[in-house]
């Protein structure tokens, strides 16, 4: 095993710094993390990134931040999503969810950016083709409450400016 920490101590701990160089021209190194494969039966191995935790009673949770480079012609792109899977075996799922509360539960937002002098970005939600059976489905659902009403479940969209109009909304079956 390698360990690499820094020590404890009362106010702040020391933090820990991973970076390649800067170039003139070209490209800077990338920053690889993997764990290892498993040749035979068993599950390789894990690559977890967890911020820390508050213990206090006014404490706060740390951030755990995937940002991608800033560039004058374009920012980097970022990819999350499991590998595929080999003969007849399935690939991995891919979940995006806010951690359970005695008080409010955190937001989930998927949203583009917004564009001063073009279109802006499209959110795309596509289940993959099936060769041998169903395609998925797309569920979208309101939770339930115990205690009061269930929220709604809107489907809007904004007002055009003053030279524009609104975008429709359209439901299809094909």
């Amino acid at each position: 095993s390698l360990n690499v920490h820094t020590g404890n101590a009362e106010m702040k701990s020391g933090e820990i710094l991973v970076s390649t160089g800067s170039v003139t021209s070209g490209q800077t190194g990338s920053i690889n993390i993997f764990a290892g494969s498993n040749a035979n039966v068993g599950s390789a191995g894990s690559v977890n990134i967890q911020a820390g935790t508050g213990a206090g009673a006014d404490s706060i949770g740390g951030k755990a931040m995937l940002t991608s480079g800033q560039g004058l012609a374009s920012s980097g792109q970022i990819t999350i999503s499991s590998a595929d899977a080999g003969y007849s075996a399935n690939s991995g799922d891919v979940f995006v969810t806010t951690g359970d509360a005695i008080g409010f539960s955190g937001d989930a937002a998927l949203e583009t950016g917004s564009s001063e002098n073009a279109e802006s970005g499209q959110i795309h939600i596509v289940t993959g083709k099936s060769i041998s059976s169903s395609a998925g489905s797309i569920s979208l659902q309101v939770g339930l409450s115990d205690s009061g009403d269930s929220s709604l479940l809107l489907l809007s969209s904004t007002s055009g400016g003053a030279s524009s109009s609104s975008a429709d909304i359209v439901l299809q079956n094909d």
